[in-house]
């Protein structure tokens, strides 16, 4: 669903952030991939973008690092923070970031013109909402485990009484 913020992005901005975003991904633990999988497609939703996109294979992987920061730095002020949260949310996808891409984000940030004390709160803000994030899931299937207990002693009572009675 195309939204004000989606459309705020050029098909060639949208290339940038998954160019830049898709050399985040974890190559090597396969939970923290799929995790990570996981907030890039709800990344591609918020933009807009389709993913499976016959060209866009094509375009991400021919554009260089360098293209992607120029076309990026053609942002908004607020579009450049949300591709920095977006990044950090996906290398925290697992619950923390690695130094190695904590440094490339810190790089990211420079190239952006986003200071260092602002990619720390972001970072924090971030992070603390993922947390926020986990225990609301954790709870939530802590509370529906809790409610499927007091569901099957009920229907247990229920038929304890009917072959009673």
């Amino acid at each position: 669903m195309e939204t004000d913020f989606s459309k705020s992005f050029t098909n060639n901005q949208k290339i940038a952030v998954f160019n830049v975003l898709l050399g985040l991904l974890s190559h090597d633990d396969k939970v923290s991939r799929d995790k990570e999988i996981t907030q890039l497609i709800k990344i591609s939703e918020i933009l807009d973008f389709n993913l499976d996109s016959a060209v866009l294979p094509y375009q991400v992987m021919y554009s260089s690092f360098q293209t992607s920061i120029e076309t990026l730095n053609t942002l908004s002020k607020n579009q450049k923070e949300w591709v920095i949260i977006s990044a950090i949310s996906i290398t925290g996808a697992s619950g923390e970031i690695e130094q190695s891409k904590q440094e490339s984000i810190n790089n990211l940030s420079e190239h952006l013109g986003i200071s260092s004390d602002e990619f720390e709160n972001f970072k924090k803000a971030a992070l603390q909402n993922m947390k926020r994030s986990k225990e609301f899931k954790e709870n939530k299937e802590r509370k529906n485990s809790g409610c499927f207990v007091i569901l099957m002693f009920f229907l247990i009572l229920l038929v304890s009484i009917i072959f009673i009675v």
